[in-house]
């Protein structure tokens, strides 16, 4: 999926489009790797934050190296999963 990103951000960047933003909320499966209500993983892509985060790490850099400083990359990110309410629900 990694690579599939960043060859869809070379496409828009040899389109002329100046900048494009990954959509990490409501459920697509970059939130999914963010959020710890949904993963479950225990490899090196799930448990802490650091690791739940290195999806969306590696996407934003490797576009970025893909495209380029001309291309603006913006990140949507879903905040819910990141409130306090949220968080105790993944404790009980």
């Amino acid at each position: 999926m990694l690579e599939g990103l960043v060859a869809a951000s070379r496409v828009a960047a040899q389109g002329g489009f100046d900048d494009m933003q990954l959509h990490c909320a409501h459920g697509y499966l970059t939130s999914q790797f963010l959020s710890q209500l949904s993963n479950r993983r225990t490899d090196e892509w799930g448990g802490s934050l650091e690791n739940r985060a290195r999806f969306l790490l590696q996407a934003t850099g490797r576009i970025g190296a893909a495209v380029g400083p001309r291309m603006a990359i913006s990140v949507k990110l879903n905040s819910a999963d990141f409130q306090r309410a949220a968080s105790a629900r993944t404790t009980r």
